[in-house]
């Protein structure tokens, strides 16, 4: 213990990798540690100490189910008695307050919903002009690296990070002239805003829509840039977390059924599939992953026959509850290109499950 301490005060991301390798018990709440220092260099004074004071929590919740279930709704009575729940901003513009209780009242009844054009065409191309340098970098850092190093910092905007899923970089096939992903998508998690694009990712009105639909304020932590082509499958239906959370996804580019759009279980945000969809939760803090695929989860539980296929206009917007069973599908041509901006709200539920180790946003 007295290493992992001394490697995250020092900011050690490859001491902290290896500790949790060696202690698997640890990895949930380690993965986020070396997430963060991956990006921020240190965790602050608090993140250490919670670290190492939960994880006694961690063993006890994880080693019973009816334990975990009291423990998650004593945090919803606390958090229900906020006397600061958020109540709501109007916005200046008439017609755009009309349209966003419109978008309010579908994502609270499908937990999906699209607020067409809500970006301008020339927001979204500057986006792109990103993307077209990023995804250069992309490849080439990658290809230097080896198969286990899951991100690396861009050499242009030490703000950027790169991603891969390390699913997709070990289960590949070979085509004709290139090397094809399982499910090949790209990504770029953006922690420091350019100042030319502070009004997508930091979009007051988004930020107003993700408090509406939770009740409480929310902070703004990452954007995620992504690049999706042609693979040989789709992505996994899934759920995203525990806690409350909330997600805004923009189309950059056009996007049609061969473009591998994002797709929605349609109300499974609510009701039933709620006791499926905990137990799942306390899956991810009994070992230790940070998403939980449907196969995890009672199927039965999960009855949605009806999906929403996110196809659209550059753009666009996606809001949808992450909560819900959803997934990407699989691109047979061209591109789909997207901005993912997580919104969180500030509650002690939130907090906490951060600590342990079990929400990913």
């Amino acid at each position: 213990m007295q290493e992992l301490i001394l490697a995250l005060m020092k900011g050690d991301v490859s001491k902290v990798k290896s500790w949790a390798a060696e202690n698997p018990q640890y990895y949930g709440p380690l993965r986020n540690a070396y997430g963060r220092l991956r990006n921020l260099r240190r965790l602050s004074a608090l993140d250490m100490l919670m670290l190492v004071l939960l994880y006694p929590i961690r063993l006890l919740l994880s080693s019973s189910y009816r334990l975990y279930v009291i423990f998650f709704w004593l945090l919803e009575k606390v958090d229900a008695l906020n006397v600061f729940r958020y109540r709501g901003r109007a916005l200046a513009d008439p017609a755009s307050e009309k349209q966003l209780q419109a978008v309010l009242s579908v994502l609270r009844r499908d937990g999906v919903a699209v607020w067409p054009g809500f970006f301008s065409a020339s927001q979204c191309d500057e986006i792109n002009r990103y993307l077209d340098e990023l995804m250069v970098r992309n490849k080439e850092g990658f290809e230097k690296l080896p198969r286990d190093i899951e991100g690396f910092r861009d050499p242009v905007y030490p703000g950027f990070e790169h991603t891969r899923e390390i699913v997709e970089a070990e289960f590949t096939v070979y085509g004709e002239d290139r090397m094809a992903f399982i499910y090949n998508r790209n990504r770029v998690r953006v922690y420091e805003t350019p100042a030319t694009l502070k009004d997508v990712f930091e979009n007051d009105t988004v930020s107003e829509i993700a408090a509406r639909y939770l009740g409480h304020t929310v902070g703004h932590k990452r954007a995620l840039l992504e690049e999706l082509r042609p693979s040989l499958m789709p992505d996994m239906w899934h759920m995203d977390n525990s806690g409350s959370s909330f997600k805004m996804m923009l189309l950059t580019t056009d996007c049609s059924v061969d473009n591998g759009p994002f797709r929605y279980k349609i109300g499974t945000h609510v009701g039933t599939q709620w006791k499926a969809k905990l137990r799942a939760n306390w899956l991810m803090l009994k070992f230790g992953y940070m998403y939980s695929s449907v196969n995890l989860l009672d199927y039965r539980t999960l009855p949605s026959d009806r999906v929403f296929w996110g196809t659209g206009r550059k753009g666009d917007a996606i809001f949808f509850d992450p909560s819900g069973i959803h997934a990407g599908s699989r691109a047979v041509k061209g591109m789909r290109r997207t901005v993912v901006i997580p919104k969180t709200p500030r509650k002690i539920q939130n907090k906490l499950l951060g600590w342990l180790g079990v929400v990913a946003n």
